[in-house]
């Protein structure tokens, strides 16, 4: 079984998933979102704070509407999540994902639509910063961390990039989160069956360990209709788009109360 330090990992991914580890957070800072104003219906402020509170690995899906405001207004949520559980009074480890509003397309030697290049993006991000989270030593059971090459940017190489991030949640920490923001930037239908699998290996974590995992759309998504409970495990955002510009309806919620509750298993 071989083995490897963290550091010989994060040495060797360094050229191919390095410009990939900014996840999208200071984007969405910089656009001007006013995290501690942002609010939301009340009823989606309360599935939010039932998916923080509960102390078991628990998947959620708020289902925006396609409406600019309450984009911007969902990805305070994602910055302001991600934000608390990284900077709480006991951090958890947490991976994101924004979709940036443009990404470089050299050095990829195929001809990609916006949605394949999104999907990289993500994948290759969420490995890069998995990888921040491994343990100084670890012994693995798979060949994925001797890839690294195969990560040329490639539509192909997605493959490769789902079975890395299966190996780095075999060894990931006893409790994660995941925020995935605007995951229907990165979907079409070359692009869903890979979400699907992404999903699925969240799904499939230790189940000694607790994975919370938070994914953010503007309007559907056959991927996470396609893994996910939509009975249990889906709120619908979409009466946000009835908020008139800077003031928020009777019955919402401020985002800025949210805080993350100790998930220690």
């Amino acid at each position: 079984m071989p083995s490897f330090t963290r550091a010989e990992i994060q040495k060797i991914s360094a050229p191919f998933l390095e410009q990939y580890f900014e996840d999208g957070r200071s984007e969405v800072l910089k656009s001007g979102n006013s995290i501690s104003r942002s609010s939301l219906p009340s009823e989606v402020a309360h599935k939010i704070t039932k998916w923080i509170g509960t102390p078991s690995s628990s998947f959620l899906w708020v289902e925006g509407p396609i409406f600019t405001p309450a984009e911007r207004q969902l990805s305070a949520i994602a910055v302001l999540l991600c934000d608390s559980a990284l900077d709480g009074e006991n951090p958890i480890p947490c991976v994101s994902f924004t979709p940036k509003s443009t990404y470089s397309t050299e050095h990829t030697p195929d001809s990609k639509s916006r949605q394949e290049i999104v999907l990289i993006a993500m994948l290759y991000s969420i490995a890069a910063q998995l990888i921040q989270l491994l343990p100084q030593e670890i012994e693995s059971t798979t060949n994925s961390f001797d890839k690294f090459e195969k990560l040329d940017g490639s539509f192909a190489s997605i493959p490769t990039a789902l079975d890395l991030i299966e190996s780095l949640l075999a060894n990931g920490p006893p409790t994660l989160m995941v925020i995935i923001n605007r995951l229907q930037v990165a979907e079409c239908p070359s692009t869903t069956p890979h979400l699907k699998r992404f999903v699925e290996l969240l799904k499939a974590y230790d189940p000694e360990h607790i994975v919370k995992a938070l994914f953010i759309t503007q309007g559907s998504s056959p991927a996470l209709a396609g893994t996910l409970d939509v009975l249990t495990e889906k709120i619908n955002a979409r009466r946000m788009a009835q908020a008139k510009p800077g003031q928020a309806p009777k019955g919402w919620s401020s985002l800025g109360s949210m805080k993350i509750p100790d998930q220690t298993p």
